[in-house]
Order: structure tokens, then C-alpha cells, then sequence
């Protein structure tokens, strides 16, 4: 089968990407990057338009990259690390445009690690199968596994729980994820210590 236009030149594309990945040294200054990564810019744009390399057309495809990357004026915020990057390299620049990339990597990755944090310092919902399960061991604090899977078959369809197959617990909330049947023996012990520790008052 012929290959489109379109398939070959996200081939060499791949190819391209490859190539500058592979440049990538332990020891590479902010410098070197940056020249491989306007050069990376500049030979994409040649082979998007299929411009062959050295040629008259090359030089003026390449001008006209660089005018483009050096006035990029976009009103979107999600742009606004790339859009800047590119004016640094377009204007010779280079070591500040990596050290600018590098700070707001930086920067997003802190970001990140702080949102982890937050959510890990903030309670979460119960499961409503849990819920389910701590109601039924209250009731019967000696249940066995097999009887507990038994009660929640009994419990499909009465708002909890949508459906229990040979694998899984299906809850009738979207948002709550599945249970593997082969976690159900640590969830039971689990609401057994939870139900300990309550005042006797609440068994």
C-alpha cells in the first residue's frame, strides 16, 4: 500500500525527534541546547513543507520561521512558556531562553508537588461499599468473608451497589471506582479494626 504525504512525513518526523533526543548529553550547556533546539524548529518547519535542505527555499522558509517565532503575540495564557522560548531563540537569546524553560519547568513540577500534598492532607470520601460493609459487620461483627460477599449480593440494586460480578463490585456511584472481590477479606478486616476503636456505646 502507497504511504499518504501525510504518513511519511510524520515518519520522518519521528526520525527527526529521535535524532534530537539522542543528541542530549549528560554535560550539554544551555547553550548547545538550545542551538539543537532551534535547529530541531527550523528543520521541522523545512519538512512540513517539504523543502529540501541548502537550497534557496531552505533559507527563505527558515527566515521566515524565525520572523514568525520572534513577533508570536498569542492571548492565550497555556501558551505563554513556548511563545516566549521561541522569541529568546528566534532573537539569539539561547542560553536564557533554556534557563527560562528549565525555571518554569521547575516552577509547574513545585506546583504539582505542592497540589499532591493538598490532596493528600485532605480527608478523603469513604467508599460507599465500605459504608455498606462497616453497617454489616456492626450488625454481625463475626461475619466470615463468604458471608459478607453473600450480604452485599443481597444488597445489589438497593442503591449502594449496581452489580457484582466473579471479579468486581460495581457501586451505584460513578465516582466511586470498582472493588476487586479479591480485596474484599482486607476490607472486612479493615472495618473489623475500625469498629474497635469506636465507644462501645456506638456497637
Amino acid at each position: 500500500m502507497t504511504k499518504s504525504k501525510q504518513q511519511l512525513f510524520e515518519e520522518e518526523l519521528g526520525k527527526l525527534y529521535a535524532e534530537f533526543a539522542n543528541r542530549e548529553r549528560q554535560d550539554e550547556s544551555d547553550e548547545s541546547i538550545a542551538s539543537d533546539l532551534l535547529d530541531l524548529i527550523l528543520r521541522r518547519e523545512r519538512l512540513r513543507q517539504g523543502i529540501v535542505a541548502g537550497t534557496s527555499e531552505a533559507s527563505d522558509i527558515d527566515a521566515t520561521t524565525l520572523k514568525r517565532m520572534a513577533t508570536w503575540d498569542s492571548d492565550d495564557p497555556s501558551v505563554a512558556v513556548p511563545e516566549k522560548t521561541m522569541r529568546k531563540l528566534a532573537l539569539g537569546d539561547n542560553a536564557a531562553a533554556i534557563r527560562y524553560l528549565r525555571i518554569s519547568a521547575e516552577q509547574r513540577l513545585n506546583a504539582f508537588r505542592e497540589e499532591q500534598r493538598e490532596r493528600a492532607r485532605t480527608p478523603r470520601e469513604p467508599h460507599p461499599v465500605d459504608m455498606l460493609i462497616e453497617r454489616i459487620v456492626r450488625q454481625n461483627p463475626k461475619i466470615t468473608e463468604r458471608g459478607l460477599h453473600n450480604a452485599l449480593r443481597k444488597q445489589v440494586g438497593s442503591g449502594v451497589i449496581a452489580a457484582i460480578d466473579e471479579r468486581e463490585i460495581e457501586p451505584e456511584d460513578d465516582k466511586a471506582p470498582t472493588i476487586k472481590l479479591s480485596g474484599l477479606k482486607d476490607r472486612l478486616y479493615r472495618a473489623r479494626k475500625k469498629l474497635s476503636r469506636e465507644p462501645a456505646s456506638a456497637t
